[in-house]
């Protein structure tokens, strides 16, 4: 027995009044503890020694799992966080019972190449009878209208719209998801300098800036008729083109604007790195991480996703193939005590081997 338990979350306070659940992996039952994993019942534990806390982070990075395990947890965090504020955050993927998750919060921000992924319920069973079997039908059914309870309450779509996805295995991108409801907000973290916050620039030595004593005699003259500054430009141009150099000037020679400034160009030499580490194999790739540098001025996030789908139709194909090897094999057959995991597994081992050809991992 090993001497340290395994977890697939991680309970803390991250600051006086703050909380984390990072859940990182697949989703367990309890009864695997005795080989060193761990579940609900000492995710219960653990969040319970949660002191003082006004906020919770639920991060998420899981293909799914125990969808029982999943539904307990689901509880937990709504019991406890009653009067808090619950942040969800998908870091990787929230596929399976992973998605129930996301449900407990308060809203739920996606990153941008991560993947919202929902699908039916699933069994494995060994040798069954017609009575046996006509039970796991009737079960796996319930289970099924058990989820749409819980996600009906959250998303834009109708009941019967989210039970036709399920029945598809739905993979949904973070723009996909934002549509359908199941998340509130994409994330953004962007540092370009486009988007930079300058609210701040304006420092005293700014705001004492004193403004032409011609363009004070102008303002005096149409106080009553309160020109437009649309009308200002266009009848005194010179004037406020002058004025206007003069601020620039001063807001270039702040400390402020200058640490902005450095900052980005750090953001932009680590995005292009990242861009560069990317490891391409072909020119249709290539294509894209250039375009994604010079042109389009992306994350590099997106284009692992772009990239992925290069290979989209080579997977599909590659998992087809397991899929009647497995059927031939028998595989199907062998009882197991995990809902929804081994093939999501292997769908997830998929997924990763044509990253990792692309160097990513």
């Amino acid at each position: 027995m090993p001497s340290k338990k395994r977890t697939f979350f991680e309970i803390k306070n991250i600051s006086d009044d703050v909380g984390e659940i990072r859940v990182y992996g697949d989703i367990c039952k309890w009864a695997w503890e005795e080989y060193g994993e761990t579940s609900s019942v000492t995710f219960s534990k653990q969040l319970a020694n949660l002191k003082n806390v006004k906020k919770l982070e639920l991060k998420i990075n899981s293909p799914g799992g125990d969808v029982f395990e999943a539904v307990a947890m689901y509880h937990e965090i709504k019991r406890f966080a009653q009067g808090k504020e619950v942040t969800a955050y998908i870091d990787g993927m929230a596929a399976s019972a992973a998605t129930i998750l996301t449900l407990a919060a308060n809203k739920t921000i996606m990153g941008k190449g991560c993947y919202f992924m929902i699908h039916n319920p699933l069994m494995y069973m060994g040798y069954a009878n017609v009575e046996e079997m006509n039970e796991a039908i009737e079960h796996l059914n319930k289970t099924k209208e058990n989820l749409l309870d819980l996600y009906v309450g959250k998303c834009k779509l109708s009941r019967e719209e989210i039970a036709e996805k399920m029945d598809k295995t739905t993979w949904y991108t973070a723009e996909e998801a934002l549509q359908a409801g199941f998340i509130d907000e994409i994330a953004n973290y962007d540092s370009s300098i486009s988007n930079l916050n300058i609210s701040n620039v304006f420092t005293p030595e700014l705001k004492n800036l004193a403004i032409p004593e011609k363009l004070k005699d102008i303002l005096q003259e149409n106080k009553e008729e309160k020109m437009t500054l649309q009308e200002l430009k266009m009848q005194h141009p010179e004037i406020l083109q002058a004025y206007e150099k003069e601020v620039i000037d001063k807001i270039k020679g702040t400390d402020t604007v200058k640490n902005a400034i450095d900052a980005a160009i750090k953001e932009e030499r680590k995005r292009i790195k990242a861009l560069d580490n990317i490891k391409v194999t072909s020119e249709a790739a290539r294509e894209i991480v250039n375009k994604a540098k010079f042109d389009e001025v992306r994350d590099y996030r997106d284009v692992i996703v772009d990239l992925y789908n290069l290979n989209a139709e080579k997977a599909g194909r590659e998992i087809n193939l397991i899929e009647e090897e497995k059927k031939d094999a028998g595989i199907y057959d062998i009882q197991s005590g995990t809902l929804g995991n081994s093939k999501e597994q292997m769908e997830n081992d998929i997924v990763s081997a044509a990253l990792a050809e692309l160097g990513i991992k």
